[in-house]
């Protein structure tokens, strides 16, 4: 070469020399600077745009927008920030449960506090109501002499419904009717409650109970759960008008019951009951921990600080107890009583 010296930053030589021209090729189409994607792995893309919601996907002779395909994923629907006003927030999670499609899906709720009315919440089957934690909350109102259910059907038999990361809050009634998360004009098979807490009310009465359900047909199951009775309530899970109805607790916490409930867990009514590797603190009343009148079993479960001389469990014959630690106060040597009988 007759000129060795390399090209610096002002040589006119280097003008657009980093820019490539001219027509693309390959996957690309148009010219440069501005090719537009034309094809992939040489099957051509179509020129129509999608719309919201859209994938793109080969429909045997190019690559064009289409609905997704169904299954394999929830369709979800998220309920506005929570306003406090009770026939708003119940709206609004009406609305998301009624816009999700007839297989279920996913509810969202933002952390806040939803506050409800007496309207019950309507539901639907293969349906997951999920929170960001115990700070989403939905309050109940005062139910006065209302017996309040913060969920319901309008159409008969429900299966696979899931509540999971918020919580119920029941302290602003002051009434003499017991509330109840879903009442009995309805069936339901599935029912879970994953780390929901469930916080007591101030209730008057001899015996004030937070009914946990009363509905036909019922299988439930609540996992790792928090049942607070607010120094009121005794937690019911059962009632009269129910047939089927099947319950288990796996790694529950229950404490501060009301003093004059006579029993913290009370399973009226059931036709079984596992209690698994719960915690039942009785808070050093006269009350009975667990009364059970149906089959079942109590496996692995602490029931402290009963008070007086009252029982950890009490139940009938087809009950099976083990490895539960059961004893007054909070120290192991001095050992509650198991009933049965």
């Amino acid at each position: 070469a007759t000129d060795p010296i390399a090209a610096g930053d002002n040589d006119l030589r280097m003008t657009n020399a980093r820019t490539p021209t001219g027509a693309a090729g390959g996957d690309l189409g148009g010219t440069y600077p501005n090719p537009a994607v034309a094809k992939i792995q040489g099957t051509a893309v179509s020129a129509t745009p999608p719309s919201s919601g859209q994938i793109l996907k080969f429909d045997g002779a190019q690559w064009a927008p289409q609905a997704a395909p169904g299954g394999g994923s929830y369709a979800t629907a998220v309920v506005a920030a929570p306003t406090g006003v009770g026939v708003t927030d119940r709206a609004a999670m009406q609305s998301a449960i009624d816009a999700l499609p007839a297989g279920g899906g996913r509810v969202v709720l933002r952390e806040g506090i939803y506050v409800l009315d007496d309207v019950a919440i309507n539901l639907k089957s293969n349906l997951l109501i999920a929170g960001q934690g115990q700070g989403t909350v939905l309050r109940l109102p005062n139910v006065g002499s209302l017996v309040k259910k913060v969920f319901s059907t309008a159409t008969g038999e429900l299966s696979g419904i899931t509540v999971r990361d918020l919580s119920f809050d029941y302290s602003a009634s002051t009434g003499t009717q017991h509330p109840r998360i879903y009442g009995a004009d309805f069936a339901v098979k599935g029912f879970g409650f994953e780390d929901v807490k469930f916080f007591g009310f101030n209730q008057s009465g001899a015996s004030p109970v937070y009914q946990i359900f009363e509905a036909q047909g019922t299988e439930a199951e609540f996992i790792n759960c928090v049942f607070d009775g607010n120094d009121r309530a005794r937690f019911a899970f059962g009632g009269a008008l129910l047939t089927t109805k099947v319950v288990r607790l796996r790694g529950c916490r229950f404490s501060k019951p009301g003093s004059t409930v006579f029993r913290f867990i009370d399973t009226t009514d059931l036709s079984e009951l596992k209690v698994m590797d719960c915690a039942i603190d009785v808070g050093n009343k006269s009350i009975t921990g667990i009364y059970m009148t149906c089959p079942g079993e109590v496996v692995g479960c602490k029931i402290q600080n009963i008070g007086g001389t009252s029982l950890a469990i009490e139940a009938s014959s087809d009950m099976k107890a083990v490895g539960n630690h059961c004893f007054y106060g909070v120290s192991s040597d001095s050992l509650a009583p198991i009933q049965i009988s």
